[in-house]
């Protein structure tokens, strides 16, 4: 038979010595394949957090709403109170007030969800051990600084609600713009230099396979007893 006519893309010496000469085995086609797995695992997981997290966001943001809501018209009254104190009663009483209240102190506490760590604050001590005596007489002070009084103590009990969950949302929404951000690596960046790699490499092992497999033939034709 005539071993030119064999089906094959016929090989300059150049690019036969750069396949033999090339590292390229099986076992490195079989080693990617197993990366491209492990990327993609790796993947499923982030999207799984993704997922997780986002959920997490819708929930905190449809409380955020409401409690950003009610922290603003409390600090609405406070402001009015405070106005109307230093309009009708002067700074004396303003100072007044700040006889006896201590530094606050707070101890930091952390959270997770899916893998991202969020802070809580709370208050080191107890309100009644933080405010002290009141520094002045109830009795003989105006309806305005009750009412200031009444409008503090009312939004500092959203206060620190407030701060924790903003404090949370941030951090779940940091999070999730860095997971987003490995996701799209992983799928617009790794995976496809992963899968041209393989796709390299077994177009350079089957043309060896082809060409050792055309020689083979070429060597067994070749033989005295074929050319008789």
């Amino acid at each position: 038979p005539n071993c030119t006519a064999f089906p094959m893309r016929r090989l300059r010496d150049a690019e036969v010595k750069q396949l033999n000469n090339s590292p390229t085995t099986r076992s490195q086609l079989i080693d990617l394949k197993r990366r491209i797995s492990t990327v993609e695992y790796s993947k499923r997981l982030l999207e799984k957090k993704r997922d997780a997290i986002m959920r997490a966001i819708e929930a905190d943001r449809r409380a955020y709403r409401t409690m950003r809501s009610a922290f603003s018209e409390g600090c609405k009254q406070v402001y009015l109170a405070y106005s109307l104190v230093r309009l009708f009663e002067g700074d004396a009483a303003i100072k007044l007030l700040e006889v006896g209240v201590k530094v606050l102190k707070l101890r930091e506490r952390d959270h997770a969800i899916a893998g991202c760590k969020y802070p809580e604050f709370i208050e080191a001590v107890d309100e009644s051990k933080r405010r002290g005596e009141a520094g002045f007489n109830p009795i003989l002070t105006s309806l305005y600084v009750e009412d200031l009084l009444e409008a503090l103590n009312k939004v500092e009990g959203l206060l620190w609600q407030f701060i924790n969950l903003q404090a949370k949302l941030k951090a779940l929404e940091a999070e999730l713009h860095r997971t987003q951000i490995k996701i799209n690596t992983l799928q617009h960046t790794v995976l496809p230099a992963l899968t041209e790699e393989v796709k390299r490499i077994g177009e350079i092992l089957g043309d060896r396979e082809r060409y050792e497999h055309f020689l083979i033939k070429k060597s067994i034709t070749s033989r005295p007893y074929f050319q008789r």
